[in-house]
């Protein structure tokens, strides 16, 4: 785990913000020199902490009309492996975490309808227990790691 201090912070904070901001402009903000910016991004980035620039899509906006939550208690281990498989495999599914407790993994997936999830629901059918929960609103969609 990477030790961050204030100023790695003000930078995280820009950057999901902004992700697109310059060194010039983030030095400019931070009041650093824009080498001294770049060594300190290029080091969170080479140590994870930045994992990735990525544009986010609103999935709604972008012709998916259909999103949902689904969660698994697999059967065992092996079934656990499969789902995250097929999950992986599914263009549909935008997130799969393994968890603890009664699932072994919640899946979020988008879909044009319900019908286009379907096939993918009844894979998790043969492997464990899905239960689905369709998306109303997401009054939180996203937030910055502060």
């Amino acid at each position: 785990m990477a030790h961050l201090d204030e100023m790695d912070w003000q930078l995280l904070a820009l950057l999901q913000e902004d992700a697109r901001l310059g060194y010039r402009e983030l030095a400019r903000r931070v009041g650093l020199t824009p080498p001294a910016v770049a060594t300190r991004v290029r080091r969170l980035e080479s140590t994870g902490v930045i994992a990735g620039y990525h544009a986010r899509v609103d999935p709604m906006k972008a012709g998916y009309g259909v999103e949902a939550f689904i969660h698994v208690a697999s059967t065992g281990r092996r079934q656990s492996y499969t789902i995250a498989a097929h999950a992986a495999g599914d263009p549909l599914v935008l997130e799969d975490h393994r968890v603890a407790g009664q699932n072994d993994h919640v899946i979020r997936m988008v879909g044009t309808s319900i019908s286009a999830l379907e096939p993918f629901i009844d894979k998790l059918n043969e492997n464990g227990r899905p239960t689905t929960s369709f998306v109303f609103s997401s009054p939180k969609r996203w937030s910055p790691v502060a």
